[in-house]
């Protein structure tokens, strides 16, 4: 409750609280204009879409105001509180409070509890690996065992990953991943540190290929972004020397890559671009591309459109309007 209050205060709109004496209510706002408000408070670290089903099916009291406060409330939820006549604060750094004749929807300071608690799931390596292999399976619930042996991480390091998703409301009871939030919210994090290169490499030089590892059966070289949603079907209109960019499986596949084929003077003048996936298990997963589109092996279309989503002007214009191939799901 104090968190409420502290917000509340540091607001520019005249509010004071009290404890409230009234029954079954935890505070007392009055306006700057002398009305009061009764408000209810209830703490959560986190709620699903299901968790939020039932708490808007609880008893409403009239006259009280009902305010939930998550450390984490994902935009459905969010959106289903808005609908229900629940106010809520995300600790992370929002407020809405609606009650007649006042209507407060604004970013607020973030709440100091919130950054000194452990670090975020999806701020970890294998909770993104882990959340992204969830949204490449949407409709089906991966078990810990699959987990593991998709995403190449310990059994007890996946367990804590799908259980902190699980808090925060990213994935539902019945394991699968809670879309599109999961998608937007891994978009937050996908941060890709790309290389550019003064030449393109071509696969169809062995001695080349061999040294720079490019088509290595599992952990080579992958396609990715503009030009691999080009080759899955996505209206990413593209020059016939649009230089591609390439997720690549290891530091030192970066290190011999810029031995080779030079580093570019600029952005600008790259022939092509190399960088570490985000989701590590990225190269051991390319997928082969029928027809004529690209010799090369692409990137999963979960890849390629976090990828996209990165741009939010033409990329999201483009995953917008684009749907991948069967057996492929969207998941934006």
């Amino acid at each position: 409750m104090q968190d409420v209050v502290d917000v509340l205060c540091a607001l520019p709109l005249g509010l004071e609280t009290s404890t409230s004496v009234d029954a079954g209510a935890d505070l007392t706002v009055e306006t700057s204009d002398g009305r009061r408000l009764s408000v209810e408070v209830k703490a959560l670290r986190s709620l699903s879409p299901a968790d939020a089903d039932r708490l808007l099916r609880s008893p409403d009291r009239p006259g009280r105001v009902r305010l939930l406060v998550g450390d984490r409330l994902v935009p459905r939820v969010r959106d289903q509180l808005r609908d229900g006549g629940w106010s809520w604060l995300d600790r992370r750094g929002h407020l809405y409070l609606r009650a007649p004749g006042v209507l407060v929807d604004t970013d607020v300071a973030p709440l100091s509890d919130v950054s000194r608690r452990a670090r975020p799931v999806l701020e970890t390596d294998v909770g993104l690996d882990v959340a992204t292999a969830l949204l490449t399976e949407p409709n089906r619930k991966l078990s810990i065992r699959a987990l593991v042996a998709f995403t190449g991480r310990s059994l007890g390091a996946v367990h804590q990953s799908v259980r902190g998703l699980t808090d925060d409301g990213l994935v539902g009871p019945g394991g699968l991943p809670l879309l599109p939030e999961l998608f937007w919210e891994v978009t937050a994090r996908w941060r890709p540190r790309r290389t550019a290169l003064t030449v393109a490499p071509d696969p169809t030089d062995e001695r080349l290929a061999g040294q720079l590892g490019l088509l290595a059966p599992a952990g080579g070289w992958v396609l990715c972004d503009t030009l691999a949603a080009n080759a899955y079907g996505a209206a990413a209109v593209v020059r016939g020397d649009h230089p591609p960019d390439f997720y690549v499986p290891d530091e030192r596949a970066i290190r011999v890559a810029r031995q080779v084929l030079g580093d570019a003077s600029s952005l600008e003048r790259r022939r092509a671009t190399v960088a570490l996936a985000p989701a590590t298990w990225t190269c051991l997963r390319p997928v082969e591309l029928p027809g004529p589109r690209t010799t090369w092996p692409a990137a999963h279309p979960v890849v390629v459109a976090l990828d996209l989503s990165v741009d939010a002007g033409r990329g999201r214009e483009v995953l917008d309007g684009w749907t991948p191939p069967e057996p492929f799901a969207r998941v934006w």
